[in-house]
């Protein structure tokens, strides 16, 4: 069956082409899963100008998504998870489904990393970035992320001692815990009851503190029976001493497991209010990642973006095979005017390595990415088909001559309006003289019908020789070495190449002698014509390798004059420095002397200054012109910071990253601090930090003070007196400031009474706090946060 590869992903196909292989390295290259997948399967096929907008772009991420900034990008996606569990709570969210601590802190911390790349990051020209500035993170801020972050870290950890409520609970528990321990261990230690105990030692069994006694031992006053051992020999009984305290242990825990999922509800409804942006974050963030996965791939196997063609055809400089280490690379050029290429030469000698490398080079383009060649111009053709040199199918019976008469019927009934059809070894599997007529005879037909470039490659002597003299195909050959005995992989252009199958037969059966007079016989049977003809296209083609091999010769050798001519320059250049160096001191020593002479005069006459001064311009001209000459400078640290100034805590200035940064920490031996900013931590050289360009904060003052009373949440002051209202909020307002409590809600009635009208004058002008309406909306109540 004959398959369009730019318009399928059939996996049969593509493997002849190793397009397989390359996707798995591709999709490497890409943090999250779905784009690993996206990489691979996106098509742009009869797409031209969103082929077009997509080379561009990538581009663009090449060529201002510096590498200082990738570090930074790798470590702000290890935060998130890689597979789809994002999805999944963004959708659980938008269906008012609760989250887990843990899952809401995944969401939170890909809006912070949204944030912090609307912050943090230049301004890049890029439509991800523009969009990320567009965004305001506000709304969310104040209403969730502050109070969120309050009780839950970055890493996932909740702080339940930061929460009132939580934290008198926790203690309860842990004071309960220690006291129930303690009586099982002094349960244990009984001499009476260490009879019964199968080990010394109590465990914990469906949240029971039990102790392991022998089945045979049991007796119905040590206590209840709450498990056993499968073998059945071991009884955990829980002792009658601890049973109460057990019963209120599970209390504690039932009401801390309800705080904490209303905490949960209550975060999932605030956070599902900002769907739109979280979804936002999510979509800008791994297209992100599409794309540095795009330009990462390029920049490790050197690839390069493509011109697309308006007319049909192609032109390649430098191509080689991305799969293929230390490559041969080759270049091709077919017009619109040209109906293909055919190469011949011997097995081996890298036809079908070239074949496959256009064919990988057009499979990229499709996907939008850049392609292995030094310059590249692609006409996007509307199919594009690679037939590989064995098409049988056992599967129907049909031998390989068959399979490919049958894909060559397939692509003829098939074809579209302009096609680039790329066959190895056509017709290889019956006779040379019949191939090659029905080869001529197959590619006039498919000219006729729609626009074809062909790419073939051959044996067969007739068709190699006619389709030469047809100007309409251009005519190749891998070269190969006669000198060595040895492909060089490299393309001939403008002659058909020898196929020296006896040749290379003679060479891979040296050292078997069962075989070592096979090649001269088959040369007997040859006749004189073909072998003249095989022998005269040999020596053709290791003419062209000899004017190659003379052609490099003398490129090396005007690389390597021009290099003794760099060289010359260097030496010139450094002499001309010396020679700087001696004028400066002169200068310097006349200055000296003139600025001397200025000092005397403006103590004793005055009259002589404006002489010595005109002198002293004179030589300052002088110099100016001498540093117009070009000399090459030393260069010196861009910082302004030695490493026994700098100091944990410090706030210094990044020349690199162009930020202002904290200092977490400084490693003397080797010159380095460790800095942070948000959730980036880099440990940087010295040298590359500077003073913070913030103008100094005023010195803190601190306050050491003892709660004298526990924090709360929420007050009702309906009925209080003014003055009495106030000391209370005074108090309450310095836990909040203290970070106590989150947040404080004050119920004082909805009319317009004294202590609202009091409160709200008081938050208007205050710096530290405002007010806010609570989530229900009632105006009889005021919530008070930090601002």
């Amino acid at each position: 069956m004959t398959i369009n590869l730019i318009t399928t992903q059939h996996s049969v196909h593509h493997a002849q082409v190793e397009w397989d292989v390359l996707s798995g390295i591709i999709s490497q290259f890409a943090y999250f899963e779905s784009n690993k997948k996206g990489l691979v399967t996106q098509l742009f096929a009869n797409r031209w100008e969103d082929l077009s907008a997509e080379l561009i772009r990538t581009q663009t991420y090449l060529q201002e998504f510096k590498d200082d900034y990738r570090p930074i990008v790798s470590q702000l996606f290890g935060k998130l998870p890689a597979d789809e569990s994002l999805d999944r709570h963004i959708l659980h969210l938008a269906k008012e489904g609760v989250l887990h601590f843990s899952e809401l802190n995944k969401v939170v911390l890909l809006i912070e990393s949204a944030q912090f790349i609307k912050q943090d990051f230049p301004k890049f020209k890029i439509a991800e970035f523009q969009k990320i500035t567009e965004m305001d993170f506000m709304p969310i801020q104040r209403k969730f992320l502050r109070e969120f972050r309050h009780l839950v870290d970055s890493s996932g950890e909740v702080h339940f001692e930061r929460h009132p409520e939580l934290a008198d609970l926790n203690r309860r528990l842990r004071e309960l815990e220690d006291k129930i321990r303690k009586t099982v261990q002094e349960w244990i230690n009984n001499a009476a009851n260490q009879k019964v105990l199968q080990y010394n030692s109590y465990d914990v069994h469906y949240d029971r503190f039990v102790v392991p006694v022998r089945s045979d031992s049991y007796r119905s006053d040590l206590g209840l029976i709450v498990s056993r051992s499968e073998s059945g020999q071991t009884l955990f009984v829980e002792p009658f001493e601890v049973r109460d305290a057990c019963n209120r242990r599970l209390e504690l825990i039932a009401k801390i497991d309800e705080i904490i999922n209303q905490l949960a509800m209550k975060f999932s409804r605030l956070l599902g209010e900002h769907g739109d942006l979280i979804n936002e974050c999510l979509y800008v963030v791994r297209r992100i990642d599409f794309y540095l996965a795009k330009t990462d791939f390029a920049t490790k196997y050197q690839l390069e973006c493509p011109s697309i063609r308006s007319n049909p055809g192609f032109k390649f400089t430098g191509l080689f095979h991305p799969l293929i280490k230390n490559p041969v690379k080759n270049s091709a050029d077919c017009h619109q005017s040209n109906h293909g290429i055919v190469i011949s030469g011997p097995n081996t000698g890298g036809k079908t390595v070239f074949l496959k490398s256009v064919t990988l080079a057009y499979l990229l383009f499709y996907h939008g990415f850049f392609v292995p060649a030094a310059e590249a111009e692609m006409y996007p053709y509307e199919g594009v088909f690679y037939f590989g040199n064995d098409l049988q199918d056992l599967q129907v019976g049909l031998s390989s001559f068959s399979g490919e008469v049958k894909n060559y019927i397939d692509l003829m009934e098939n074809i579209l309006p302009s096609n680039l059809i790329l066959i190895d070894e056509i017709f290889n599997s019956t006779s040379s003289d019949e191939a090659s007529a029905l080869s001529l005879s197959y590619f006039d037909e498919l000219h006729k019908r729609a626009v074809c470039h062909i790419v073939v490659s051959t044996h067969h002597q007739m068709f190699k020789t006619l389709i030469h003299q047809d100007r309409n195909y251009i005519s190749c050959h891998v070269g190969f070495d006669t000198t060595n005995m040895k492909p060089t992989y490299k393309i001939q252009w403008g002659t058909p190449g020898a196929s020296m199958a006896i040749d290379i037969f003679r060479i891979l059966s040296r050292g078997h002698d069962e075989v070592k007079d096979v090649p001269a016989k088959a040369l007997s049977h040859l006749s004189a014509k073909n072998v003249s003809y095989e022998t005269l296209l040999q020596k053709v083609s290791q003419k062209q390798i000899e004017l190659d091999q003379i052609l490099t010769s003398n490129r090396q050798l005007e690389v390597e004059l021009k290099n003794q001519k760099g060289a010359m320059e260097g030496i010139l250049n450094l002499r001309m420095k010396e020679e700087l160096a001696k004028a400066r001191q002169e200068v310097d020593k006349i200055l000296n002397e003139a600025r001397a002479l200025v000092e005397e005069a403006r103590r004793n006459e005055i009259q002589k200054v404006k002489r010595i001064d005109d002198k002293s311009y004179q030589l300052k001209t002088q110099i100016d012109k001498l540093r117009g000459i070009e000399v090459v400078e030393e260069e010196v640290p861009i910082g302004d910071l030695t490493i026994e100034e700098v100091k944990s805590g410090d706030t210094v200035y990044s020349h690199t990253l162009k930020k202002e940064f904290t200092v977490q920490g400084v490693d003397l031996r080797r010159r380095e601090v460790t800095i942070a900013k948000g959730p980036i931590k880099l440990t940087v050289p010295v040298a590359t930090l500077g003073r913070s360009k913030r103008a100094p904060l005023k010195p803190k003052v601190s306050v050491s003070f003892v709660k004298t009373s526990s924090s709360q949440l929420e007050f009702d002051v309906r009925g209080m007196r003014l003055s009495e209202f106030q000391n209370l909020i005074e108090k309450a307002l310095g836990d909040l400031l203290s970070g106590d409590v989150p947040y404080i809600s004050v119920i004082h009635g909805h009319g317009d009474g004294v202590l609202k009208n009091w409160l709200r004058d008081y938050l208007k002008r205050s710096r530290d706090f405002q007010g806010e309406l609570p989530e229900t909306g009632n105006d009889g109540e005021t919530k008070i946060v930090l601002k």
